[in-house]
């Protein structure tokens, strides 16, 4: 990641509101290397302890916390497994295949045509996407038919 795009996402928390700390930087850095990536707080904290043993986990849950609260950072509960995190600017919903475990970022068309359709067929509106949609990926569905 370069050294213009952490100034950037540093900036856009001071506009929030919110002030730079060591655990911040280091956070937004991490999940900015890989803005793709959707990754556990645990996994977060494993990363970064490498280089840095003074950081404990709960300092990067209450990170994590402050960051979506700010709406630098988004999660999304996975199955039934811990929540994962990345960056809001990459806002999307999301997919998990139950067979192999790979989750999929859905784009704003589709979410925006599910919100839609809610709204129009129930009358519900709903917030951020902050669960994933379970079914089965391609691969999954090809493998099982060649069997």
């Amino acid at each position: 990641m370069s050294r213009d795009r952490l100034d950037e996402l540093l900036d856009d928390l001071r506009r929030r509101g919110g002030r730079v700390t060591s655990a911040r930087r280091l956070v937004l850095a991490q999940l900015a290397d890989d803005p793709k990536a959707h990754i556990s707080a645990e996994e977060l904290a494993e990363r970064l302890q490498g280089d840095h043993p003074e950081l404990h986990l709960a300092t990067v849950y209450r990170t994590l916390r402050t960051l979506s609260d700010l709406g630098l950072v988004q999660h999304v509960h996975l199955g039934h497994g811990p929540a994962v995190y990345h960056l809001a600017e990459h806002h999307h919903g999301h997919v998990q295949c139950s067979e192999c475990g790979r989750v999929f970022g859905l784009d704003h068309g589709v979410v925006d045509r599910l919100r839609n359709d809610l709204l129009i067929a129930h009358g519900f509106e709903i917030d951020d996407l902050h669960f994933a949609l379970t079914g089965r990926c391609e691969a999954c569905r090809s493998a099982k038919q060649d069997r």
